[in-house]
């Protein structure tokens, strides 16, 4: 069951989906003239930025229980306090 769910997680992770985009005309004449793929460097900075958004919304999410671990964390000691051994 894992392997077909891995399938499909992966198919749908490489699946294309056409949008139109308007970009200034001397950059992609310039892309185009270096050899340089605009549908990757667009593909990449677009997962860039919503890796950097999610990570973002994360953070807002959590803030609470991040504040509230420290706050314990700093009360208690870390738990693995005599397990360290640095």
């Amino acid at each position: 069951m894992d392997i077909i769910v891995q399938k499909v997680n992966q198919t749908n992770k490489n699946r294309r989906k056409p949008v139109n985009l308007s970009l200034r005309a001397d950059i992609v004449d310039q892309a185009k003239e270096l050899g340089i793929n605009v549908s990757q460097i667009a593909e990449t900075a677009l997962a860039d930025e919503v890796r950097r958004t999610n990570e973002a919304l994360w953070l807002e999410e959590n803030a609470n229980a991040i504040k509230e671990h420290n706050e314990r964390a700093d009360r208690q000691g870390m738990y693995n306090k005599g397990l360290r051994r640095f």
